[in-house]
């Protein structure tokens, strides 16, 4: 398992002007959204299929995991379908998956071999309407089932009560034309690496019709980043940083374009500065982290992940990659407890009972390496690396 995620997708909800905006006629509350979405979700799929609520991108983590909760709670109470339950499904849906692609079924197959569809979406604010959209997806291949979009009137009581914490903000005027190549643009993104150009291109089109929309900046140096079009990427964050000074994703983002660039400087930098825009946001920590353990920096990869676990006890990516350098430097101890953590909050990650097998056979413990080594065996059978190794113990075992 490698913790050390691939940056995904972080959205900037901010002033954008239209010549024109779309019709506002026809606009649901948020309720009848979600429920429309239900029966729509319902009449694609076979009675008793079991299906994942993955992760809902919003511009507040809170929003989209109420509305995933929103829609596990009324698939449980219809009971045609079989949802996976919220508390087991957001350890793999984390805050820092703005953005979600079709392929996150990979890794809950991993562990939940009877979840046939995962649903993922987004929900994004505009001045005249919100905009909620649900991609259902196949997980065996995977590939899209079905989809669903519905338009949110911003003035709906339950929607202004649930986005009344986070404060007002200016939202961005969107024309349908414009809308209509952003929206295309996103189905391109999560449909994955064979469609950058596509994406690409829809995002230009965007562009071209309102050049103060900084989300398609966002997107498309996104998109860039994958197709390793360092200097555009950068030129697209750099974009959205001049017109959201406050874009704390847009610094990670193009401090990780600068780190492919060889420009260590520049990307200290740009982590740092989102550190400072928000302190308390674990993932920026492990970002940092990351960044200095490439560069071989431990000391401040350990600081960094220690502070990421302070903010979030339950930071299972920071006690990993900790736990990772603490085994490297020889502190078995440490890397031991923290590879413990990992097996608490998910005792179903293989990896991390092999790492902690391999830690307790350095220290000497061969009964715990023998378990921890089992235990990785059961989860994934068919892992030759991990059938050495318990072979190797066993026989140190005998020898004893």
């Amino acid at each position: 398992m490698n913790k050390n995620r691939y940056l995904l997708l972080v959205f900037a909800f901010l002033l954008a002007g239209c010549k024109s905006s779309p019709s506002t006629t026809g606009l649901m509350s948020l309720n009848e959204a979600i429920d429309a979405a239900v029966i729509e979700i319902e009449s694609k799929l076979t009675e008793g299929t079991e299906i994942a609520v993955f992760k809902i991108s919003a511009f507040q983590d809170e929003i989209g995991e109420y509305l995933c909760n929103e829609l596990n709670n009324r698939f449980s109470a219809s009971r045609k379908l079989i949802p996976l339950a919220r508390e087991a499904m957001s350890r793999y849906a984390n805050s820092a998956m703005f953005f979600v692609s079709d392929h996150p079924a990979s890794r809950i197959m991993e562990y939940y071999h009877d979840i046939n569809v995962i649903i993922t979406g987004t929900f994004d604010q505009y001045a005249d309407f919100s905009q909620l959209r649900l991609r259902i997806i196949g997980t065996e291949t995977p590939a899209l089932l079905a989809s669903y979009s519905a338009r949110i009137s911003n003035k709906d009581e339950a929607l202004v009560k649930l986005t009344a914490p986070f404060g007002s903000m200016k939202l961005p005027r969107i024309s349908e034309d414009a809308l209509a190549h952003l929206n295309r643009g996103k189905d391109f993104l999560a449909e994955g690496r064979w469609v950058w150009d596509d994406a690409i291109l829809e995002f230009d089109q965007v562009i071209a019709i309102n050049k103060k929309l900084s989300e398609a900046y966002y997107l498309r140096g996104f998109a860039y980043n994958n197709l390793r079009l360092s200097i555009q990427a950068i030129e697209d964050f750099s974009q959205v940083i001049r017109l959201n000074p406050n874009n704390a994703g847009a610094y990670i983002l193009r401090g990780w374009t600068y780190s492919n660039k060889v420009k260590p400087d520049n990307a200290i930098e740009d982590f740092s500065h989102a550190i400072k825009l928000e302190p308390n946001n674990a993932w920026w920590y492990l970002d940092r982290g990351i960044f200095y353990e490439n560069m071989d920096d431990h000391e401040k990869a350990i600081v960094d992940y220690s502070k990421a676990i302070m903010i979030n006890p339950d930071f299972e990516s920071a006690y990993y990659n900790r736990g990772q350098i603490y085994k490297l430097n020889g502190e078995l101890d440490n890397a031991i407890a923290d590879y413990t953590q990992v097996i608490r909050l998910d005792p179903n990650d293989s990896s991390t009972y092999y790492y902690r097998s391999i830690a307790y056979d350095e220290i000497g413990d061969l009964e715990k390496a023998i378990a921890d080594a089992e235990a990785s065996l059961r989860l994934k059978p068919d892992n030759g690396e991990v059938s050495y190794f318990l072979k190797h113990l066993r026989k140190k075992q005998n020898e004893h």
